[in-house]
């Protein structure tokens, strides 16, 4: 059987091993037997191609060795790539060391020691980068800046279809002049009977001396009688009693505002529900002073009635469910006037202005 495989006769014309024309010059049994031991032996594994092409073995062997040396000196280079794997070698040892750079110039097999090595293999996935930035929409530009949006843009988005209703000219109330300062425009003298002498000097309205009123009524222009403001200045020059008594409407009905009464010091509205300014409950006393200015300031609403000296709150009077009147006395200062009682008194600075809507009362 053995001859059959391996030929029938050692003539030369008729070679032993014609598929082997290589081994025709060894003794034909030991070539069979070199052969058949080359093909079963477990620990040969075919090497990796070489990178020349034309290396030898003992070039192999060489370069092999060189790099079995570079590995034992320096454990953390990387072991070229020769077709060898290490299995002995734990998984943690393969990988390579994050400190070894890229560019690790390793001796390879068939390469010079200063030729760059080829890149390690291993079975550790590379770690993974980080992707480009993808657009959220087809055609956006990722790198490109948004522009930014207008204001008037992001306002019509906000206001949708409503459109911003037109600014309105909303004036101030005017105050207006009821005494130029001149003459008694608008003005005449009441007829009290025993009235003292009224007259205009310096730019202040003059009030003598009554027995006991003095005063001037308005013939002007009709004025409102709710929701107004008068403001006034007064002064007792001589005398002791009230220097201001100011009779004003308040919607249907009168009533008068009396400053420096009942012996010069006494501040009310008369008459409330019938009782005068010494006898309700708006009544206060106060010090005056002859020959100094006093600045007062009447509010009149539909709730209240308010008043002012100084600045000073002294009067805050609801309207609600009481009964305004005047003295019998003061009745021909209707509907607006001002007199004084047994005394000298000066006016300057009266003036009205209309109020748009109620005011509240603690607003000077």
């Amino acid at each position: 059987m053995r001859n059959q495989w391996i030929g029938s006769t050692t003539n030369s014309s008729n070679p032993i091993f014609p598929h082997f024309p290589l081994l025709n010059f060894l003794p034909h049994h030991m070539a069979a037997w070199v052969f058949i031991a080359t093909l079963t032996s477990p620990g040969c594994q075919p090497m990796a191609p070489l990178p020349s092409g034309k290396a030898t073995n003992v070039e192999a062997t060489t370069t092999a060795d060189a790099v079995s040396t570079s590995t034992a000196s320096n454990p953390s280079s990387t072991a070229p790539d020769v077709g060898l794997t290490d299995q002995s070698a734990p998984a943690s040892e393969m990988k390579p060391s994050p400190t070894t750079p890229a560019n690790d110039q390793s001796p390879s097999l068939g390469a010079s020691a200063t030729s760059p090595a080829p890149a390690a293999s291993s079975t550790t996935p590379a770690e993974p980068t980080t992707p480009p930035a993808v657009p959220d929409l087809v055609g956006d530009d990722a790198t490109s800046k948004q522009e930014p949006v207008p204001e008037e843009a992001l306002l019509n988005e906000t206001n949708c279809d409503e459109k911003p209703a037109p600014p309105v000219n909303v004036k101030a109330p005017q105050l207006t002049a009821l005494f130029d300062g001149k003459t008694l425009k608008n003005w005449k003298s009441t007829e009290f009977g025993g009235e003292g002498e009224v007259s205009v000097a310096d730019g202040k309205l003059m009030l003598g001396v009554g027995s006991p009123l003095t005063g001037v009524t308005w013939h002007g222009p009709k004025l409102p009688t709710s929701n107004y403001e008068i403001q006034i200045e007064a002064m007792r020059v001589d005398g002791s009693d009230f220097f201001c008594g100011l009779t004003f409407p308040v919607k249907e009905d009168p009533c008068s505002l009396i400053i420096g009464g009942w012996g010069g010091g006494l501040v009310g509205l008369s008459s409330i529900d019938g009782m005068d300014a010494s006898e309700n409950q708006t009544g206060t006393h106060r010090s005056f002073e002859n020959n100094k200015w006093y600045a007062i300031k009447l509010r009149v609403t539909d709730d209240n009635i308010v008043v002012w000296i100084d600045g000073e709150q002294v009067i805050e009077q609801p309207l609600k469910d009481v009964k305004l009147s005047i003295r019998i006395e003061v009745a021909p200062s209707k509907p607006l006037g001002i007199c004084s009682f047994t005394s000298t008194a000066a006016i300057r600075k009266l003036e009205l202005k209309e109020l748009d809507k109620p005011q509240p009362a603690t607003t000077p």
